[in-house]
């Protein structure tokens, strides 16, 4: 598989769970802010080209336990 191919699939990957992120944060408001507090609390302030949607997951994780 050529680099290229390579990177645009990963990029596609990165929409997907930025899109599910997006969706879930919109849809599940109250838990969402407890996530964003957690993941700040790990990984530092949320901005809108600092965000890591694989990370923001493993902070709602974090936040339902």
């Amino acid at each position: 598989m050529s680099s290229k191919k390579l990177e645009n699939e990963k990029l596609g990957m990165t929409s997907v769970v930025f899109d599910f992120y997006k969706e879930i944060n919109k849809k599940y408001s109250d838990i969402s802010g407890d996530t964003d507090i957690e993941y700040e609390r790990l990984w530092g302030e949320i901005d809108e080209f600092g965000l890591h949607p694989y990370s923001w997951f493993e902070s709602l994780a974090h936040a339902l336990n």
